[in-house]
């Protein structure tokens, strides 16, 4: 038996680090074959580009090329050349545009690879729109894109057509936002939706465009968001993050792009700004958040004068350190950056990274216990990276800590904390604390300004530029108070012991 091209699909799957996305959790499979775009041959046009800035001129040498594919990177288009390098740079692209009759085309060959039975004719229409869009804007035909087939052109226009193109007709930018809003997405997560309920720029396009649900029953509205998120889905998969990144946010010089302009290319886009910063932030890539989130945690604490008391807080130089290299590298730091990166014409590195380093790790955990107990009501406190940091990394006493420091939140004031704290601890694993609630005036002078100054390099370190300084005569005052909440919070911990 020949096992050559099994060979090659083993070889392929480790060269280059193509095999890491399937280490993730939640991976994407991708698009089933029968619901690839099929794109006829009509939209195959011919385009043109120079490779001088200045026209041509009578008897001059001719720059001009019509063929082969295209780098897009740092908002400039550059030749590919057979090798796979970067070869001249591009200048005056253009390309026919398509016509209606096209769009016809187009839709004709497509009614049957969308599941008409699972979606209403109005979500449809904006499926194919999304695609079509996709397809002639340069979203689609790329050395990372293999969701497209060409096919022939339809002889038979089916009845029902034209309204859909109608639609299509004016559907572009809100296509457009479709596309990017799936690149954003995948970008932070490693995936678009998938089999998960839609959220983020995803589910907020669906909510302006009026296709999430919003029935009263809870059952029929999670039904509904299912449909959304899968229709969603299947109208944005086929567009490469990398040609959406590199064409809307060029100035990230991670994101580029290969391309097979024939199909359709729009080298300059007028995006909104509220979009740009969606794909732009380094910190906003797949692989990274449990640090990035543990640093807002971190931040938040520090902001209350409470960060000193983390368990875990001589690891927090490591913590920031890990954090400037995923500000300073952003994409080269991601779980993807091998894939990503694969191919990019000036050979971007990959950045090696582990969200989960021992230099850290605990830190992280016990942030993520912070933000799930102590600050449960906010937004850090439903992240779903540091609730799985704090399940896999935290230290057990931490978890109890903050635990109970969650429930005296609600009715005690930030600076009775380090009673409260010092009383949840005990004396024997929190010298610290036991110093600044000292009866000996000296001892707990120089614990207090050993805490501020613990608090001022954490808060330098993280760039937090206001939080309360621990205060001795705020702590005296609030003494009484703060006991009598921590007696209570000791018979609350007993009692659930037992």
């Amino acid at each position: 038996m020949d096992h050559a091209r099994f060979n090659a699909t083993l070889a392929a799957v480790f060269q280059n680090g193509r095999g890491e996305a399937g280490l993730e959790v939640g991976t994407d499979p991708g698009l089933a074959t029968s619901e690839h775009i099929q794109i006829p041959r009509c939209l195959i046009k011919p385009w043109v580009a120079r490779t001088s800035p200045e026209p041509k001129v009578d008897g001059a040498p001719d720059t001009a090329i019509s063929a082969g594919l295209i780098y897009v990177h740092g908002g400039k288009l550059f030749k590919r050349a057979d090798d796979g390098s970067i070869g001249p740079r591009l200048y005056d692209f253009q390309i026919t545009a398509p016509t209606y009759d096209d769009v016809r085309r187009f839709v004709a060959v497509n009614l049957t690879h969308i599941r008409d039975a699972d979606f209403d004719d109005n979500t449809t229409r904006w499926i194919h729109a999304t695609r079509f869009w996709a397809a002639v804007s340069g979203f689609v035909a790329t050395t990372k894109s293999n969701e497209y087939i060409v096919v022939d052109d339809p002889t038979d226009i089916p009845d029902g057509v034209n309204a859909i193109a109608d639609f299509i007709a004016g559907y572009s930018a809100n296509s457009w936002t479709a596309s990017a809003a799936r690149a954003t997405s995948w970008r932070k997560s490693n995936h678009a939706t998938g089999g998960e309920i839609a959220s983020g720029f995803p589910r907020r396009w669906l909510q302006k465009e009026g296709y999430w649900p919003t029935d009263r029953d809870r059952a029929v509205q999670q039904r509904g968001a299912r449909l959304a998120t899968s229709a969603f889905y299947l109208a944005t998969h086929a567009s490469s993050v990398h040609a959406v990144l590199a064409l809307m946010a060029p100035t990230d010089d991670d994101h580029w792009a290969c391309i097979d302009p024939q199909f359709g290319l729009i080298p300059e886009w007028d995006v909104k700004e509220s979009t740009i910063i969606r794909m732009v932030p380094k910190t906003q890539v797949a692989g990274v958040s449990m640090v990035t989130d543990a640093v807002v945690a971190l931040r938040m604490l520090v902001k209350e004068g409470l960060a000193p008391l983390l368990e875990s807080a001589d690891q927090y130089m490591a913590l920031a350190a890990a954090y400037r290299t995923v500000e300073e590298n952003g994409i080269k730091a991601a779980s993807y950056a091998g894939w990503f990166l694969d191919g990019h014409p000036n050979h971007n590195p990959r950045i090696p990274f582990n969200q989960k380093d021992l230099a850290f790790a605990e830190l992280v955990g016990e942030l993520g216990v912070v933000a799930t107990k102590y600050y449960s009501n906010t937004s850090i406190g439903e992240s779903p990276a540091l609730d799985n940091a704090a399940k896999q990394m935290a230290p057990d006493t931490a978890r109890q800590n903050w635990t109970a420091l969650g429930r005296a939140k609600r009715s005690t004031a930030p600076t009775d904390m380090f009673r409260v704290y010092g009383r949840i601890k005990g004396a024997s694993t929190s010298a610290a604390v036991n110093n600044i609630l000292s009866e000996d005036v000296v001892q707990r002078t120089a614990a207090v300004t050993g805490y501020n100054e613990s608090l001022k390099s954490m808060a330098d370190a993280f760039r937090v530029a206001n939080y309360p300084e621990m205060n001795v005569r705020t702590i005296d005052a609030n003494a009484e108070s703060a006991d009598a909440q921590a007696r209570a919070l000791n018979t609350l911990l007993q009692a659930g012991q037992q």
